[in-house]
């Protein structure tokens, strides 16, 4: 379970947790502060679910991830405009 001040590394920097702003079986979605500065939306992968999900679910969920992230990494600046930046990705803890 993650907590308001928690920090979250990923590839290309830390986040600290504030706030939860939404939830499914799936992800979490934290408000966080960059630690360099600035506020970010941070998709967090639900924890206590992944770990009661079937080998089946998680590695479906995993592959979920990678293809979001793969998406959200392909779009050209103005494709871009109104959907939400992604900004860094990674894994955290062993989960994406």
């Amino acid at each position: 379970m993650y907590d308001s001040g928690d920090i979250v590394t990923l590839a290309h920097g830390q986040y600290r947790l504030r706030e939860q702003l939404a939830g499914s079986a799936y992800g979490l979605i934290w408000r966080a502060d960059g630690v360099a500065g600035g506020a970010v939306a941070l998709k967090l992968v639900n924890r206590e679910q992944m770990e009661r999900a079937p080998a089946g679910v998680r590695m479906r969920w995993r592959e979920c991830a990678a293809r979001e992230i793969a998406f959200l990494s392909s779009l050209a600046p103005w494709d871009a405009r109104h959907i939400v930046r992604l900004l860094d990705h990674g894994e955290h803890e062993g989960l994406p």
